[in-house]
């Protein structure tokens, strides 16, 4: 029994069925399938139910019975992990955007430190195509970034999204919902956040567009967006410590631009560090407190 074995089957019985737990692992139904087998196999007795007709999975009883066991076993092997990396003293070497490092990362990594007195940090704020190549040379564990590219030797794996959100100052005039056919691109501060962006403001504005401001500087966007009657479009993590911290508004958008994911780039995918699966579950449970949607389960 192992890993990958425990992982696929429980991911049936949370799922309902091979075709979405296939899905959720990111295999195909033959690999899945295969896995199920060798568990059964090692067990010497049928876990599920196979009969035609039958849309949603069925657990034996012996499968009831594991279950629980599994579950256990999971646990067993995460809490093994943790201890081997407890006894030494170890750097993690990690990188994400700026964005994302400047408006998300900040309690996560107080957290990691606090309760992870034997892990230091080497954390830089690095853009797509740098951690690419830092991943791929071991320079670098794991990487956050929001504009996948393709790699023949790094996994990326998407693990959270939210929405983009209207930002303006207090003072303003606007008021919500917005449209983008009602604003002026002349009071725009600019930043091109990721390429469903990017074609949703062209859409609306045209190639040729004259932004107020374009910039890739999150300092500079704070100190002009409480200005007048300027405006920028931002993912909802951005917008929501701006609204905490300065004098702005977040307002609805109507035609708004599709959801920013943000994924995991791994050397491996089944060989993630587990000082980086501690990291990512606090990200996760700080993600779920401002109401961004985790979309990395069990796909670690």
């Amino acid at each position: 029994m192992n890993q990958a074995e425990v992982d696929a089957f429980l991911a049936i019985v949370e799922s309902g069925s091979l075709t979405r737990a296939a899905q959720k692992l990111y295999l195909t139904q033959s690999t899945l399938s295969s896995r199920l087998d060798c568990l059964e196999k090692e067990l010497g007795a049928p876990l599920l139910i196979r009969k035609k007709g039958i849309r949603r999975v069925e657990l034996t009883e012996a499968g009831k019975k594991m279950v629980p066991v599994a579950k256990k076993w999971k646990k067993l092997c995460q809490e093994t992990k943790e201890i081997i990396w407890k006894e030494d003293r170890q750097t993690m070497f990690l990188s994400t955007i700026q964005s994302v490092q400047t408006y998300l990362m900040g309690p996560v990594y107080r957290e990691f430190l606090d309760r992870a007195d034997n892990c230091d940090m080497c954390i830089l704020a690095l853009d797509s195509g740098d951690t690419y190549k830092l991943i791929e040379s071991g320079e670098l564990e794991a990487g956050l970034i929001a504009n996948p590219g393709y790699s023949r030797t790094v996994a990326s794996i998407p693990l959270f999204q939210e929405p983009m959100c209207f930002v303006c100052g207090a003072g303003s005039s606007y008021s919500g919902p917005v449209h983008p056919a009602s604003l002026s691109v002349r009071n725009e501060i600019y930043l091109e956040w990721h390429p469903e962006f990017v074609l949703w403001h062209t859409y609306w504005f045209g190639d040729g567009r004259r932004c107020r401001v374009e910039t890739d500087n999150m300092q500079l966007l704070e100190q002009l967006i409480e200005q007048d009657e300027y405006w920028s479009v931002l993912p909802k993590s951005a917008a929501l410590s701006m609204e905490g911290r300065m004098d702005v508004r977040i307002l609805p958008i109507e035609d708004g631009p599709e959801d920013r994911v943000v994924y995991l780039l791994l050397k491996h995918k089944e060989d993630c560090p587990p000082s980086v699966r501690i990291l990512l579950q606090m990200l996760k449970e700080y993600l779920e407190k401002l109401g961004i949607l985790w979309i990395g389960e069990g796909k670690i």
